[in-house]
């Protein structure tokens, strides 16, 4: 199984992932369960907020996820709720995927989100682990 998704986006080749681990900094981050996003994703009911969100901490480096774990725990304590400092640092951290999403229709990207959230929470088989954006087009 896997937990990643490599995927063509905005002309590049990525791979997203989020760790198990830091689903709770996801949930953090996006104001809700990563199973309620994933549940929101794969019932039509998203909005361009919620792919941002999973596609952003998904791109995020190892390094800087391992920075911002290290005062997560402390911030939810201070301010639970709040993930208006968390926000400010992935700002900087995936301006690929902010200027993908205004370059691009943003629906084709629903199901890359919703398979990226599958692998941190189910696992992916192989086949569902890549993702390209002719694939979403149809083509």
């Amino acid at each position: 199984m896997h937990d990643s998704v490599t995927a063509t986006f905005g002309g590049r080749e990525i791979t997203f992932k989020i760790d198990r681990q830091d689903l709770p900094l996801f949930e953090a981050y996006a104001g809700i369960p990563a199973i309620e996003m994933f549940m929101r994703i794969t019932g039509g009911r998203w909005t361009v907020q919620h792919l941002k969100s999973v596609l952003t901490l998904a791109s995020v480096s190892a390094d800087k996820l391992a920075e911002l774990r290290q005062f997560t725990g402390a911030l939810r304590r201070m301010a639970p709720g709040d993930t208006g400092l968390i926000d400010s640092y992935l700002k900087g951290c995936a301006p690929h995927v902010r200027r993908t999403l205004t370059a691009n229709p943003v629906a084709q990207y629903a199901i890359l989100t919703q398979a990226i959230l599958a692998g941190a929470l189910f696992g992916l088989s192989a086949a569902d682990a890549t993702f390209t954006e002719q694939s979403a087009d149809g083509e």
